[in-house]
């Protein structure tokens, strides 16, 4: 499962890049000796950098079986790209899989307010929900979906 897991993830920061129009590969110009760089492409190589980082972190502690520093990675990688669901949903697994089945739901409801017709993440929250010390999140859940 956790190979599973780590691939899934390599994947998503794959994914994460290819959707990233910035990140395209462009000729860098020949600098000349006592030129300096533009401020913004320093940015995007810090940028760059960092979220190398973040990667290269949440793989280690994947293989090393830490499951508070790989979710740090995540949420990391989130703050860089908030619009990529696919690092959410990968979040959302993490806890799932660890038995946090609470922030689990918690931000499968967040992915479901985003696209709410998907499966995968409706079937983990209801999943979340199934678990018997967790009721009072499901009357929670039940009073959320009623219409007004």
């Amino acid at each position: 499962m956790r190979k599973v897991s780590i691939l899934f993830f390599t994947l998503v920061v794959v994914l994460a890049q290819a959707q990233n129009p910035a990140q395209k590969p462009a000729q860098k110009p020949v600098q000349k000796p006592g030129q300096t760089v533009p401020a913004q492409d320093q940015t995007q190589q810090q940028v760059d950098r960092l979220t190398e980082h973040f990667v290269r972190k949440n793989s280690l502690a994947n293989r090393w079986n830490d499951a508070e520093v790989s979710r740090g990675a995540l949420y990391d990688l989130i703050a860089e790209y908030p619009g990529n669901d696919s690092l959410i949903y990968a979040l959302a697994l993490d806890y799932y899989n660890n038995q946090k089945y609470i922030s689990c739901v918690l931000i499968a409801q967040d992915l479901l307010t985003r696209t709410p017709k998907n499966v995968d993440v409706l079937q983990m929250a209801a999943s979340g929900l199934r678990r018997p010390k967790h009721a009072f999140m499901r009357a929670a859940w039940q009073l959320r979906l009623r219409p007004a």
